[in-house]
């Protein structure tokens, strides 16, 4: 029992660290918390960022700031 335990203990510390460290091996397109790329390839991230962009006027200034001119 104690051994299931400190595996238990070990796996929830991984996850833990893995998004704490979430910045540094996601690209931008996939990552929830980067602007919205309008240059971007679509991902299946982007419907959220675009929901988030209704909510947040800084992150809606900053997809439009990579908008494409013309």
């Amino acid at each position: 029992m104690p051994i299931r335990r400190i595996l238990l203990g070990i796996v929830v510390l991984a996850v833990a660290i893995a998004a704490a460290q979430h910045r540094r091996w996601l690209p931008a397109p996939w990552d929830p918390t980067q602007p919205l790329d309008l240059r971007a390839t679509v991902t299946l991230v982007t419907p959220l960022k675009k929901r988030l962009l209704e909510a947040d006027p800084g992150l809606c200034a900053a997809a439009l700031a990579t908008a494409p001119l013309g």
